[in-house]
């Protein structure tokens, strides 16, 4: 029973990737329909086969039915060699057209994560789960649940074909069968446990990895090389030890079930010898009894196999499964191209009405406990406050990136829990105080958020973000690779891209974060006075220890006491 309760959890808990299998279904009818071929012309072989060697042995057959019964033979060694082929193809087509899809499902899922998701979870154990959790669910997604299904109806019709011949015999098989199964089971149970344990192994080697590459310069400033080397090391050590555990009982479980099929095809023989001697079984029977406990052995071996196969998937598919059914950000399906997102427009004010906020991971810490606020169309906002007072927070409460415990967000008079996201966020161009950039090109990083832009407003923008003249200086201008994270530029450089980039939006409101904190004091005047200069018909919020920008604010706005107190 054990077998169809673990398969029966495997299906339940497979439906959430059904979207990604049901285009591919097709390969795994025909494969199903080929194991159906395979298993028929095998027990159709078995049985001609007796039955030719019986007349062979006997004079009194015609020679054409030899001939007929030799070339039914032949054609199902046939059918059943190529039928095993094609079925192998059938089902590789299915599981890696369905990996393929399931990947960019849980892609997308990972993309619509709020930051919750990843406050709580490491990227490194992501990237793990992505990969190699995936990479096992490839075991589920094969010919494992039809041999799991159908396997022990090919058992069945056998063991009927088995009592035709020889019931003496028969009964010898079934009793050696359930003591098998015992054995059989334990040692799968085995193998599910280590099989889990690798899993968790590789999370953290992959952890550990994506770890120390983002931190390589931090590693070799402390000079902890050959301590993160160890660290990596014994993660490597633990996933080979749980591996050769599993590998040694996968091992042990195949030198069980040829041993309990030596011992039953060889206590066949035994059996029938005498029963060939007594002249209550002929040697082509016996032929056709030894090749039907054959394919039983068979395709108990091949059941317990596949039951093993489908333990190590059920751990993957558990934890794949619950990332894909973990909150998400209310987002509309995937678009083919953003643009299809509808226009929000900006038009009155963005009320706070209580807001009540403090981090998921730290619950019984407020950071805004009853905040009131407006926000107009046009303003011109200054947030100043201690380092750690919120003022960041107050950001990403602003653009939905976490949701608020308490009160409401208002945007001309709807609640923004009821507006599209994507169409809100679009409102808004945030420069942060740590500029991410993506590892192309200088070009491709600024039209990050406007692809369709001209060549001339390009350059238009990047010389009111005080860029235009250091990257004409670079050898490939535009074009130049800025690195892993744009390691290849300076804070400087990148906290200008980043404006350039928030610039070229078509964004309502735009939000500097300590956004040119890493420039000289000269470059940026230059920029806030363009930006305040240009850009009069936006909403503009500066959050900033600096006093220069800060004076020139209509509001400012201090981070206090989990509010924010008006100034002036």
């Amino acid at each position: 029973m054990r077998f169809f309760v673990d398969i029966r959890q495997l299906i339940k808990k497979s439906l959430v990737f059904k979207d990604c299998v049901v285009p591919n279904l097709a390969y795994f009818i025909v494969g199903v329909v080929l194991i159906v071929i395979t298993s028929v012309s095998y027990i159709i072989f078995s049985d001609y086969a007796g039955f030719l060697l019986d007349m062979m042995s006997n004079t009194n057959f015609e020679s054409s039915h030899i001939k007929r019964s030799g070339i039914i033979v032949l054609l199902m060694l046939l059918v059943n060699s190529l039928s095993k082929l094609f079925q192998n193809y059938c089902f590789f087509l299915f599981s890696e057209k369905s990996l393929i899809h399931i990947r960019e499902k849980i892609f997308y899922r990972l993309l619509c994560k709020n930051f919750t998701f990843y406050d709580n979870n490491k990227v490194g154990n992501i990237i793990s789960l992505v990969n190699v959790d995936v990479n096992a669910i490839r075991m589920a997604l094969s010919s494992n649940i039809v041999n799991l299904l159908y396997r022990p109806l090919v058992i069945i019709l056998s063991i009927i074909s088995m009592l035709a011949v020889q019931t003496v015999l028969t009964v010898f098989i079934i009793s050696v069968i359930p003591l098998m199964l015992l054995v059989v089971s334990k040692l799968v149970l085995k193998i599910k446990f280590f099989s889990k344990k690798v899993l968790e192994d590789y999370s953290m080697s992959n952890m550990i990895l994506q770890e120390s590459l983002n931190l390589v310069r931090t590693i070799k400033i402390f000079c902890r090389e050959y301590y993160e080397s160890l660290r990596f090391n014994d993660s490597m050590n633990n996933i080979m030890n749980h591996i050769l555990k599993m590998k040694s009982t996968s091992l042990l479980l195949q030198i069980v079930i040829t041993m309990f099929s030596l011992l039953c095809i060889g206590g066949v023989i035994l059996f029938a010898l005498n029963l060939i001697v007594t002249n209550r079984l002929s040697s082509g029977e016996l032929m056709t009894f030894v090749l039907l406990t054959f394919l039983v052995m068979n395709s108990i071996s091949a059941m317990s196999s596949s039951f093993a196969n489908v333990q190590q998937s059920l751990s993957a598919v558990e934890r794949v499964a619950e990332l894909i059914n973990s909150e998400n950000e209310e987002y509309r399906e995937l678009r083919k191209k953003d643009e299809a997102t509808q226009t929000i427009k900006f038009c009155n004010e963005i009320l706070f009405k209580n807001v009540t906020f403090s981090y998921p991971s730290r619950e019984n810490t407020k950071i805004y406990d009853n905040l009131n606020l407006r926000i107009s169309r046009g303003d011109r906002i200054g947030v100043v406050g201690a380092s750690g007072s919120g003022k960041t927070t107050f950001v990403q409460v602003l653009l939905g990136l976490y949701p608020i415990n308490g009160g409401h967000i208002i945007m001309d008079g709807v609640d923004i829990k009821n507006l599209d996201l994507s169409s809100y966020r679009r409102m808004f161009a945030y420069i942060p105080q740590d500029i991410k950039l993506f590892s192309s090109t200088i070009e491709e990083n600024i039209i990050y958020g406007n692809k369709d832009v001209s060549k001339e407003k390009l350059v238009f923008t990047c010389k009111l973000a005080k860029c235009y003249d250091f990257i004409q200086q670079l050898p490939d201008g535009f074009k130049t690779l800025v690195g892993d994270n744009g390691v290849k530029l300076s804070g400087g450089q990148r906290q200008r891209i980043a404006i350039a980039r928030a610039l070229l939006t078509s964004a309502q409101i735009i939000i500097f974060d300590e956004a040119t904190s890493a420039l000289d004091k000269s470059t940026e005047n230059m920029i806030n006075e363009s930006i305040l200069s240009l850009f009069n018909d936006k909403t503009i919020i500066v959050l900033s220890h600096r006093s220069e920008i800060i004076n020139k604010m209509d509001k400012v706005f201090e981070v206090q006491d989990h509010s924010m107190i008006l100034r002036r």
